[in-house]
């Protein structure tokens, strides 16, 4: 939508060189709606909730955020 077809097809990237089927796109938006799930879960979980805030909320975050980078 953003950019024409000329240049998505020739663009190269982490992220274009992934989903390259139809039956692929499925299988991804599944994998990056449960890799947001698990981040934005641990920042509600150690972060803002009052009774589980820890002071160690910004490492656990940091893990997540390189475990989602490693799975996706």
């Amino acid at each position: 939508v953003v950019s024409p077809v000329e240049s998505y097809h020739n663009a190269s990237g982490g992220a274009f060189n992934v989903v390259q089927a139809e039956g692929q796109v499925g299988p991804a938006i599944v994998a990056e709606v449960v890799m947001t799930l698990f981040l934005t879960m641990v920042v509600c979980m150690g972060a803002v909730n009052g009774r589980t805030r820890s002071l160690l909320a910004p490492f656990c975050i940091g893990l997540t955020v390189a475990a989602d980078i490693l799975a996706g």
